[in-house]
């Protein structure tokens, strides 16, 4: 008799547990069953690598807006572009002679926004590779620069430096026609893209990696490795 009401009970609880995942847990949103809180929306699915794999991020317009002086040797410019509604800010650098050329993005790790100036944690690395025959582009990420502000979710704001590298290499193209415009005779060869990251952009470098399984060429100078969550909670603790 202890034996079947003991069997009773288990069937009964794994009853309620089932209906607890079908009502409260669902693709988009989750419900405490201990809680009397209201539903909320997982605002923050749409940035894991699989729902970045199957999204369709759409293709932003570069710009050239103005020339840079900031004590580099090849002529090095601004550009923007759009992270979905978010305008972005970078620095572009070229070679010395006009011409078609390879393109190497390079991702810079933290610099603390009070001291920060475009081109600082990748500048020196573009001019070299600049003189190296490479055409390089440096986004800001938002909340740098001329950028706009990212999200004042801290989490959701150091996930959007994925959407930012994602759609900035999804619209390398566009860069040509920018070019043009601005009678610049150089052409970037969108065929031959490469990847640099330094630190936490070692770490968005993987990640565009990992999400668009591409093989592109890619050096990584001290990036950090962390798998998430470690990636982003070691180093907001240190903040």
């Amino acid at each position: 008799m202890k034996n079947t009401v003991v069997t009773m009970f288990g069937m009964v609880a794994g009853l309620v547990v089932a209906l607890i995942l079908v009502l409260f847990v669902r693709q988009d949103i989750f419900v405490s069953p201990f809680s009397n809180s209201i539903a909320k929306p997982l605002s923050l699915k749409k940035y894991t690598f699989p729902q970045l794999r199957q999204s369709s991020l759409p293709i932003s317009k570069i710009s050239i807006t103005k020339k840079l002086d900031i004590d580099t040797k090849p002529p090095t410019y601004q550009f923007t572009f759009h992270d979905n509604e978010k305008k972005v800010s970078g620095v572009l650098m070229l070679p010395p002679e006009p011409g078609e050329y390879p393109v190497v993005v390079l991702f810079r790790g933290y610099v603390d926004k009070e001291i920060y100036s475009p081109g600082i944690g990748t500048k020196r690395f573009a001019e070299y590779l600049a003189q190296a025959g490479y055409i390089t582009l440096a986004p800001d990420f938002l909340g740098y620069g001329d950028s706009d502000l990212p999200s004042f979710d801290f989490f959701e704001a150091r996930f959007q430096t994925y959407t930012t590298a994602l759609t900035l290499l999804k619209s390398l193209d566009s860069a040509n026609d920018a070019l043009l415009q601005k009678k610049l005779k150089y052409t970037l060869d969108t065929s031959k893209v490469g990847l640099w990251g330094h630190s936490n952009g070692g770490h968005i470098a993987l990640s565009v990696l990992a999400i668009t399984g591409q093989a592109y060429p890619t050096v990584l100078w001290a990036p950090v490795t962390k798998g998430f969550p470690d990636s982003v909670l070691t180093f907001a603790n240190e903040m």
